[in-house]
């Protein structure tokens, strides 16, 4: 059985596109880095274009599309995916032309407008900003972008009583309160008028579990006016709630003197971060990914913006540019902890592990009272298969939590899986015994080690009941299905074990373990040449070094003439 697993999530960048089945030898160039675009026709442009897109080649992608566009200059679609591409690649400069031209001939998209916004608040020109902000129509997105644009170019113009003006539609949404709470704060704060504390109290009574970024803004508050053990006490609350998040590290309580958000610049994009963030968990990453590279664009030393736009970066597989804009983090001494462990993770998963390694252990040397670089250095192990190491780091990272929680529960599992995959099963067992008692009705827990008991031969019937409950927990996972089909197996209950392999290969059906459990199954009801077929699959989907050779030996098996595979073992 296959004891962790890697999610991939592919997800669109921009809605929409055009439909080719296929694309073809000018789409198929886009691939290519010297690919040339002379003689290349407008369609052929834009389906090597649109390919390019798909695979998140953005740089390919706006270069075939711009040659498109060359062809065919008054085509608006061609020019608002041009432009639309420009920006989600970060490349707001050569973006904003494309946009003016669009504004020019109809009315504009949030996303144009705001690009244009966002280079004259830059340029220091809030009277024009002003302007543009009137051209968000207050339909779809501009109903909650306008009032926290417009708030913050209000401040750019010396305006606290129109920027707080400004920000009262947000009040009258329940989901929105929060944010409404959020900024009135930090504009009263920013402007320096007098109702910033009761803005500050008001915020902390709407957020019952504040995020970090909340957290962190309400913490340099009470900081700055001299609230520290308030302070301390919001940074508890928040590690207790959050206990193994690498977010840990940058709420320090570290003796503010000047706010986070102190000028028009700095609050737009706070505001450009909230709304991408917004964005983001709504699953519209397309969007989520636009506003953070506007909120880096107005104010390039927001750190918050930057996390949040690599984040954005990872979860479409772009790990160098993600690795480019972690580097970046360097002057908010509190979040260059998380960054660095963020670089680290994106390293290890280009291939570049030394250097992942490299750098958590320095992180985890500069933050010595700090677990979150030791745990995220035992992950990065387990993942390149050095579970010792990785066994022992998560062992050092338990020391440094203090006295275990329930909350810790699932670095204690992390350890437990280390420990067994290293073959130490007597601190293996003691570590996932742990994590169920502070995790009981976890599915992965109960599966991992119900299944560790199983393949041993060990507390058969109370491994069945664990695995069971994990089954009922999580009905469509196959890994868990598998486990229930090898405790049939192991306890001689072939005919239940061929139907419950046979839907874990239905839900995983790539997975070496699970097909060579199921040959293994329908070889003890007779089923010689499925097992043999089953078998074969397992060695196509790169079984571990160690399976290879068993699977091999049993394609030579005769019908009743495998003795080894006739006691049930695999």
């Amino acid at each position: 059985m296959t004891m962790w697993r890697r999610a991939l999530i592919v997800v669109a960048m921009l809605a929409g596109g055009c439909a080719a089945d296929s694309p073809g030898e000018d789409a198929a160039a886009a691939g290519r880095s010297d690919a040339s675009l002379a003689g290349r026709s407008v369609l052929g442009s834009y389906l090597a274009g649109r390919h390019a897109e798909r695979g998140f080649d953005l740089e390919a992608a706006a270069r075939f599309l711009g040659h498109a566009l060359d062809r065919d200059p008054d085509n608006l679609e061609l020019r608002q995916r041009t432009f639309l591409l420009l920006v989600t690649g970060g490349r707001i400069q050569e973006a904003l032309p494309h946009g003016k031209l669009l504004l020019a001939q109809r009315p504009g998209s949030p996303v144009e407008i705001l690009t244009q916004i966002v280079e004259v608040v830059l340029a220091g020109d809030f009277t024009e900003a002003e302007r543009l902000v009137g051209m968000l129509d207050g339909r779809r997105h501009s109903a909650l972008i306008r009032p926290l644009v417009l708030a913050w170019v209000k401040v750019g113009l010396g305006d606290g009583d129109g920027a707080l003006l400004a920000l009262a539609p947000l009040a009258n949404d329940r989901g929105l309160v929060s944010l409404h709470a959020l900024h009135r704060a930090l504009v009263s704060d920013a402007m320096g008028r007098p109702e910033k504390e009761d803005a500050y109290w008001a915020l902390m009574e709407r957020a019952n579990e504040p995020t970090f970024r909340m957290v962190q803004l309400l913490g340099n508050y009470l900081e700055r006016r001299g609230a520290s053990q308030d302070a301390q006490a919001l940074y508890d609350a928040y590690r207790r709630r959050q206990p193994e998040s690498a977010l840990l590290a940058a709420v320090t309580g570290a003796k503010a003197t000047a706010p986070i958000v102190a000028e028009a610049r700095a609050g737009l994009s706070e505001a450009l971060f909230n709304l991408a963030g917004a964005f983001y968990q709504d699953r519209d990453v397309g969007l989520g990914l636009i506003y953070a590279r506007l909120a880096v664009h107005v104010w390039p030393t927001g750190a918050m913006a930057k996390l949040l736009l690599g984040e954005i970066l990872e979860e479409q597989s772009r790990d160098d540019e993600a690795i480019r804009i972690y580097r970046t983090v360097t002057n908010d001494k509190p979040l260059v902890h998380q960054a660095r462990i963020r670089l680290a993770r994106a390293l290890a998963r280009t291939d570049r592990l030394d250097e992942a390694i490299a750098v958590l252990r320095d992180v985890a040397r500069d933050a010595p009272l700090q677990p979150d670089a030791l745990i995220a250095l035992g992950h990065v192990l387990r993942g390149a298969e050095r579970f010792a190491e990785a066994a022992d780091v998560y062992d050092t990272a338990i020391q440094r939590l203090g006295p275990v929680a329930p909350e810790h529960w699932r670095l204690i599992y992390s350890r437990g899986i280390a420990l067994e995959r290293s073959k130490q099963w007597e601190r293996a067992e003691a570590a996932l015994r742990q994590a169920l008692d502070l995790r009981p009705e976890d599915p992965y827990v109960l599966n991992y080690l119900g299944y560790s008991w199983v393949d041993r031969g060990l507390h058969l019937e109370q491994a069945e009941g664990m695995i069971r409950r994990a089954t009922e927990l999580r009905p469509e996972d196959g890994f868990i299905a598998d486990s229930l089909g090898w405790v049939y197996y192991r306890t001689g209950h072939y005919g239940r074990a061929v139907v419950e392999l046979e839907r874990a290969v239905a839900l995983e059906p790539e997975d070496p373990v699970i097909n060579e459990h199921l040959g293994d199954a329908y070889w003890q009801v007779g089923r010689f040449s499925e097992a043999r077929f089953q078998w074969q699959r397992a060695l196509r989907f790169k079984p571990e070094a160690e399976r290879i050779a068993d699977l091999q030996s049993k394609l030579a098996c005769q019908p009743r003439g495998c003795p080894k595979l006739l006691r049930g073992g695999s």
